[in-house]
């Protein structure tokens, strides 16, 4: 899919999932997050609708219950989840296929200036990093005996986070100044465009994708009209 289809897709589902979007809208949302998961992932796929539906059914069962306050609350909660469940899945999906240099790519042919190019691509070089990092600190923690883990966020979290939390900011500031290096020296912001191996053109999937967020934004009018 071409990384200006996953954008617009990213943007447009969120608006929909997070508004006022009719049960029937966000069916289709998740839909389009699942069929786009299982192409790269089938296994975040599953996961995705797994949690749609647990909290879907959740907030249909709380309404079932005898009115109180407490359920009220609660199927509200569950609602908000499951339309959470859809804006990040369909963020899950954009970090798994975008890269940086696609993205940039993309991005400086909509002629877009370099403050809305550069952030997006820094965001995405940076995240994998963070990752990364994270587990090798908590490696080293392990191989030193402290055993991290949930068990110890819950009884110690001061302790916990003192351990993971700062040398991985100081690792972050590090990789930070690294990164600003190296994106001067490949002339990051420079008035040439960037090239890519991956070609950037409108393929038959970006029309089924346009197709399935056509059906989704149409959904919301009907679901106003009626």
């Amino acid at each position: 899919m071409d990384p200006r289809t996953v954008l617009l897709s990213v943007l447009l589902i969120n608006a929909l999932a997070l508004s006022y979007g009719s049960r029937l809208t966000l069916l289709i949302c998740i839909t389009f997050c699942v069929a786009a998961l299982a192409t790269v992932k089938p296994r975040y796929a599953l996961i995705s609708l797994l949690i749609f539906l647990f909290f879907s059914l959740g907030y249909w069962g709380l309404l079932q219950l005898p009115p109180s306050k407490l359920f009220a609350f609660s199927a509200a909660v569950f609602m908000w989840f499951s339309r959470f469940t859809i804006s990040m899945s369909i963020g899950a999906f954009a970090l798994l296929v975008l890269t940086p240099s696609t993205l940039t790519s993309a991005l400086r042919r909509m002629h877009l200036p370099a403050w809305a190019t550069i952030p997006p691509a820094v965001f995405l070089r940076v995240l994998p990093i963070i990752a990364t990092e994270a587990r090798a600190i908590n490696d080293a923690l392990t191989l030193r005996g402290l055993q991290p883990g949930l068990i110890s966020w819950i009884t110690r979290p001061a302790q916990s986070s003192a351990m993971l939390i700062i040398p991985l900011l100081g690792a972050v500031v590090r990789v930070g100044d690294e990164l600003a290096s190296s994106a001067l020296v490949r002339g990051l912001g420079g008035q040439a465009y960037p090239s890519t191996t991956v070609a950037l053109s409108f393929k038959a999937v970006d029309a089924v994708a346009l197709f399935a967020l056509t059906l989704a934004v149409a959904s919301v009018v009907v679901g106003r009209v009626m």
